[in-house]
């Protein structure tokens, strides 16, 4: 299947956004809106970029998190060693509610997973719940500060 450009801006820089929000959050940061959102950007242009590469799927999730993690580190100035250890939490987390609800929505829809990825529509309902659901997360975990480390205060 092929990544569309359109998928950039419908999928991944909101995905973006809500994975390092979550991973922030975990580090107790509050970064620039603006910051972030070029750190999004740019990670959904690389995205697009390691995509058109014809390798396997595992190498280019490898390629996007390392991106994604010199972006936070670059832009944000956060340190290396905690941006990795959250953000490899958040992924793996958000990769476990991925499949529930791609799951749920797919046996919901009756359509494959090839259907939805053929059709932007589809692709776009197949990504709400879990967006919603880590919006819902992002929400939680600030609303009752949790955090991985009380230690942490870069100052943005």
């Amino acid at each position: 299947m092929t990544y569309r450009f359109i998928d950039v801006f419908i999928i991944t820089i909101p995905e973006t956004l809500i994975t390092l929000l979550v991973a922030l959050q975990l580090l107790g940061l509050s970064p620039n809106f603006g910051k972030l959102m070029l750190v999004c950007t740019l990670q959904g242009f690389a995205t697009y970029a390691i995509r058109q590469i014809h390798v396997y799927t595992l190498l280019h999730s490898l390629l996007q998190l390392l991106v994604c993690i010199l972006l936070v580190v670059y832009i944000l100035k956060v340190d290396f060693k905690l941006v990795f250890v959250s953000l490899v939490i958040t992924v793996v987390v958000y990769g476990f509610i991925e499949q529930i609800f791609t799951s749920l929505v797919l046996s919901i829809l009756h359509v494959s997973l090839y259907e939805v990825m053929k059709n932007q529509l589809l692709e776009l309902v197949a990504f709400s719940p879990q967006f919603l659901f880590m919006i819902l997360v992002y929400f939680l975990l600030r609303r009752f500060n949790l955090t991985l480390t009380n230690t942490y205060s870069k100052e943005e």
